[in-house]
């Protein structure tokens, strides 16, 4: 019964196949006739060329390759972000590790920092340029110079009026002509106006007793006292003791006041400072040592006030005459000249051999992180441990050899740059007060200088270039005294130096790397637009390159 259906079924499928339309031949019976004579259908072989019209469909010619302007947007985004991160969290976070260095006074004198291993260190390669100009910013140089100051300074004490430094003694009150200008001051009279205001004083103690007015006897007062002016220039590398002596007891530091004024037993001034009287101007009273107060009168009160007066006056005739001597002796006294050209042979020294050791270790860090990143034998093909470490140490040998006289010439040269701009700011710290800030200014001005006509002589940069360098070389500079000022701020504020240091270290780096970021947004001279639209451009070039790749891989696979 089976088999019955199967050949019914198959009777019916073959009627079914029967009444379908027939297909036409796919050639007709002369072509297949003339293909059979040998001739060959060259139109017809190829047009069957699928290789050929595959790399016609898709070839680069034929391929939009434009973007849009949201992607072209999101790439600048993009590296936007990358320029506000490298330009802002990472100098304000070195920043924060040198600071802690510098307070720490580690590796400073060496130029060896944080910041300078890790930028220096992160480009090296054995095919890099070995060339180094590294030179130290003004705000360390002006740490490194404090130093000195205060090393100098330490072989010098004070005691009673005398001052002492290498078994030299002087009395920094001149008698005779504290003596001699009173009488000036008098003249033929025996009572006189008290330079520091109130009642009349009178020209000698045994008038004074004369008249029951012992407190009003003259004395002849350093307006700045002779302790001041010893803390003040006691580091000072172009003064000796008689200089101090002579810039202690200049006729504009000396006032005639009464014995009271001077050092009566509550209201004296005796050797306060300024902030010290301004203090008590404003509190209203004065406190001795034992915690006591005596309340100071109206006309008390402005007595101080023309104390601060003069003693501001007098501040500004020191700071003249201590310039004028300074100016002096580093023009013509060869034991000046030697101090400071020793402690900046020495500061260079110490940027040498800073020098020395970060070309050591730049290879050495290198082989490390292969070692890491890549492996110790496999990073070098080696077979095993004792093969990769002969490799590894065979080319840091190589690369020390053939790079030593391109070291040496570049220490040497390293020495000199950093001896004369040490020696400069040895010699800037003599000067004091507004003159002082003066010669700052000058001196970074001239490193600028010389720093833009190494830019300026660069063969591989645009003007742009070098404009948008020198720009931020100039901004760059100034950041220096936001430095110094912030430091000094901080410090006035009561917080240690080590303290000081470490923040002024972190808040220069957020001023000066906002400034920098600012500078890339404004983009004056248009580098940052033309570096954006190079690195587009290495981002689409390699987009092409991965594209053209697959498409020849797909082509040889059809050939």
């Amino acid at each position: 019964m089976s088999e019955r259906n199967d050949r019914l079924v198959r009777s019916v499928k073959r009627r079914m196949r029967g009444s379908l339309p027939k297909l036409p031949p796919l050639a007709s019976t002369d072509s297949i006739a003339v293909h059979l004579s040998g001739e060959t259908d060259a139109e017809l072989v190829a047009s069957s060329n699928l290789s050929k019209q595959y790399s016609q469909k898709f070839s680069l010619e034929n391929l939009n390759s434009a973007i849009s302007n949201d992607e072209v947007l999101s790439r600048l985004e993009f590296i936007s972000k990358g320029n506000a991160l490298d330009t802002v969290l990472e100098p304000v976070f070195m920043s924060l590790i040198d600071g802690t260095m510098r307070a720490c006074n580690i590796g400073v004198r060496q130029g060896i920092t944080p910041s300078r291993l890790y930028q220096e260190c992160k480009v090296f390669g054995y095919g890099s340029d070995p060339k180094t100009d590294f030179m130290l910013d003004g705000y360390t140089e002006q740490l490194l110079e404090r130093e000195n100051i205060t090393a100098y300074g330490k072989t010098a004490s004070y005691n009673e009026g005398k001052m002492t430094r290498n078994g030299e003694t002087v009395n920094l009150r001149n008698g005779k002509k504290m003596d001699k200008h009173k009488e000036a001051y008098f003249g033929d009279s025996w009572t006189g106006a008290d330079e520091y205001g109130g009642d009349d004083i009178y020209k000698t103690k045994t008038f004074a007793k004369s008249k029951e007015q012992n407190g009003q006897a003259a004395e002849t007062d350093h307006a700045i006292s002779c302790s001041e002016i010893f803390e003040q220039l006691k580091g000072n590398k172009a003064l000796n003791p008689e200089d101090i002596k002579t810039i202690a007891n200049i006729d504009e530091n000396y006032a005639v006041t009464s014995r009271t004024n001077n050092r009566g037993k509550t209201v004296g001034k005796f050797a306060k400072k300024v902030k010290e009287i301004e203090q008590e101007v404003k509190q209203g009273y004065v406190e001795d040592k034992n915690g006591k107060k005596t309340t100071l009168t109206p006309e008390q009160i402005e007595t101080r006030k023309n104390q601060i007066t003069k003693m501001n006056a007098s501040q500004e005739a020191v700071n003249n005459k201590t310039n004028e001597t300074v100016a002096k002796n580093i023009k013509s006294d060869r034991g000046v000249q030697k101090l400071l050209s020793t402690d900046a042979a020495k500061g260079s020294a110490h940027q040498s051999l800073g020098d020395l050791i970060m070309f050591a270790i730049k290879p050495l860090y290198y082989e490390l992180r292969s070692c890491f990143s890549e492996g110790i034998e496999a990073g070098v093909g080696a077979k095993d441990f004792s093969e990769a470490l002969k490799i590894r140490m065979a080319r840091m040998k190589k690369y020390v050899l053939e790079n030593a006289v391109t070291l040496i010439k570049d220490v040497a040269v390293g020495f000199i740059k950093n001896f004369i701009s040490l020696l400069a700011e040895g010699i800037v710290n003599c000067f004091v007060g507004a003159f002082k800030n003066i010669m700052k200014l000058a001196k970074e001005g001239l490193r600028i200088l010389i720093q833009s006509v190494s830019i300026l002589a660069s063969k591989t940069s645009s003007m742009a270039e070098k404009g948008d360098a020198i720009l931020k070389l100039v901004a760059g500079s100034l950041s220096i005294f936001s430095a110094i000022g912030i430091e000094t701020w901080l410090s006035s504020l009561g917080l240690p130096g080590p303290i000081s240091i470490l923040l002024a270290s972190v808040l220069t780096a957020v001023i000066t790397s906002i400034l920098m970021l600012s500078l890339d947004k404004l983009d004056l001279f248009g580098t940052n637009k033309k570096l954006k639209g190079q690195r587009i451009d290495e981002l689409l070039t390699k987009e092409i390159a991965a594209t053209q790749a697959g498409i020849d891989v797909l082509k040889a696979q059809l050939s």
